[in-house]
């Protein structure tokens, strides 16, 4: 049979009672590719009454709430009518080499996953898992709505968030958290909407703001609510491809709290984009120094390190918040050892925090060893 990336098919099965049998007496593959309907049944089937020890991408036609929580268990699949150059079967198998590596082993409570299937909608708990095999969230459903108990985990097992929800919305006390375990914010809920005191954290404990709230509205803090107010005149001035006026709002926070490390996140990723490389790296330089765990601040350091070298000395010739043209030179330098160093680094650290962007894991592919 055709080989695809170094795996060949040894057996083609068609049915739930031809399975059982084949299954009973091989041994089993590393990776089945298995489709949901078969001839005679449903090949759920099969795992009531054998366990298979292989890892499973599931084949079918039908796109449901049921097949997402496939993917989201690590266990991929694939919806017909699948391409005949069988792309999508290469990334599928090069997902399982990679799981293979990492040496994560797959499980599945297929009957928990029969009955989402049946019933069209998701009910009971859906577990997400990174890469690595951690867990990334656990979520309570009842007929396909959050309810009930939620919590979101950094990559290295940390929790980072807990709180409830009450028929789709935010209820009671929510708290998140830093890696060190720190609480990073406490607030009250009442269908969905903050209430009451919110107060949010440093991760050395001390407290970076508390509000109180009604409504999403801030009753007690005027500072704060000057604060954000700039902020979000920043965000509007750079949607208007502003970003001169947007640099001068987060000025004027800083002129309120120059400690408050959100403002420098913002200023620097606007010079970022308007391509003043070494003050943007000041400006996350400073943000991570009052907080070391803004996740983006790491990414976006290492991204101005890196735009530095790609597009150092080229000429803008048009800039807005859409697009930017460039007059560009050639034989540009490689990047230095120290800049590759701590581009790796803070590439590194994000991704372990919890950063899963395509854009940062490709990043971490092109540039680090």
């Amino acid at each position: 049979m055709e080989e695809v990336l170094g795996y060949s098919a040894t057996k083609l099965l068609h049915s739930v009672e031809e399975s059982l049998e084949w299954f009973s007496n091989n041994n089993h593959p590393d990776l089945i590719f298995l489709d949901i309907q078969l001839s005679d049944g449903l090949s759920f089937e099969i795992f009531e009454k054998i366990e298979i020890k292989s890892a499973i991408i599931f084949t079918t036609a039908y796109e449901s709430y049921a097949l997402r929580a496939f993917k989201l268990n690590s266990i991929d699949y694939l919806l017909k009518p699948i391409d005949e150059d069988e792309l999508a079967i290469a990334i599928a198998i090069a997902k399982f080499k990679v799981q293979l590596e990492l040496k994560h082993s797959l499980s599945l409570n297929f009957e928990q996953i029969k009955s989402m299937f049946v019933s069209g909608k998701v009910d009971g708990l859906r577990i997400i898992y990174y890469q690595n095999g951690s867990k990334k969230s656990e979520k309570l459903y009842k007929k396909a709505i959050p309810h009930g108990i939620s919590k979101e985990y950094y990559s290295n097992g940390a929790l980072s968030q807990m709180g409830k929800f009450v028929n789709g919305k935010e209820d009671g006390v929510w708290e998140k958290y830093y890696p060190n375990g720190q609480v990073k914010q406490k607030s009250n809920f009442k269908n969905g909407s903050f209430v009451g005191e919110s107060i949010r954290y440093y991760s050395n404990s001390k407290i970076l703001s508390s509000a109180t709230f009604e409504n999403w509205k801030i009753l007690n803090d005027k500072k704060i609510d000057k604060i954000y107010e700039l902020l979000n005149k920043s965000t509007k001035s750079y949607e208007e491809g502003n970003i001169k006026s947007a640099i001068k709002y987060c000025d004027k926070v800083l002129e309120i709290d120059n400690e408050f490390a959100d403002a420098y996140f913002s200023r620097g990723t606007l010079k970022l984009n308007d391509m003043q490389f070494d003050q943007a790296i000041a400006d996350f330089d400073s943000a991570l120094a009052i907080e070391p765990f803004i996740i983006a601040a790491l990414a976006n350091r290492a991204f101005a390190r890196i735009r530095k070298q790609e597009l150092g000395g080229d000429r803008k010739l048009f800039n807005n918040s859409q697009v930017t043209i460039l007059a560009s030179k050639t034989n540009k330098s490689e990047m230095s050892e120290s800049d590759r160093n701590s581009v790796c680094k803070d590439l590194t650290e994000s991704i372990f925090l919890g950063n899963d962007f395509e854009m940062v894991l490709q990043a971490q592919l092109k540039h680090c060893k």
